[in-house]
Parts: C-alpha cells; structure tokens; sequence
C-alpha cells in the first residue's frame, strides 16, 4: 500500500481537494462508489478505443480513492464497514479495468 510507504501526508492536500470538490457532507462510500463508475467508463472506452480518455478516466478513479480514506479519516468518519466496502470496490475496479483491456486487445 502507498499509505505504508508516505503515511497519510497528503490527506491534507486531499482535504483541500475534497472541499473544492464536493460538501462536507458527502459520505466516503459514496466517493468510493463514485469511483468505481468512473473505472467503469474508463474501461469501456479504453475496449472502443479511447486510451487518452480511458487514462484520465483511471486518473480520476485513482484521486476518488484516495479520496475517500482522506475524507473518512479526517471527518471521523471510519468504519469497519467503509474499510471493507473500499477494498472490495478496488478488487472490482481492477476487473472492471484490465476486462476493458481485455476486450480491446481481444478484437
């Protein structure tokens, strides 16, 4: 994990982001489900062709990710639960992905 290796020194960069972004009211798994769609459209654009807009697709995923660990940490809002639903919706993002991948090589 990248937080293992820098912490979480960024989180308050991502706060500012986050503010910018969206209101303080917006649950982290809400930011994590956000993310996965933006996956989602990557990779059907990356399997008809699109790679520059699939890329900054994943680019957006990658700051919804980081993102709403940010968010939940900084408004006391971690769970067990939020901890867990984030895990699985980034073993989901990386199918989704490499299965865009996948169909484009494929055809």
């Amino acid at each position: 994990m990248l937080s293992s290796k820098i912490g979480h020194r960024l989180d308050r960069y991502l706060i500012k982001v986050f503010r910018f972004l969206f209101d303080k009211k917006v649950n982290p798994n809400l930011l994590t489900l956000l993310g996965l769609l933006v996956t989602f459209v990557g990779a059907l654009l990356f399997a008809i062709n699109h790679q520059r807009l699939a890329g900054l697709c994943l680019l957006t995923a990658g700051l919804f990710d980081m993102l709403d660990g940010a968010v939940a940490r900084n408004c006391h809002r971690t769970t067990r639960f939020g901890s867990f639903l984030d895990s699985v919706i980034d073993r989901y993002s990386d199918m989704f992905f490499l299965t865009g991948i996948i169909i484009y090589f494929s055809y």
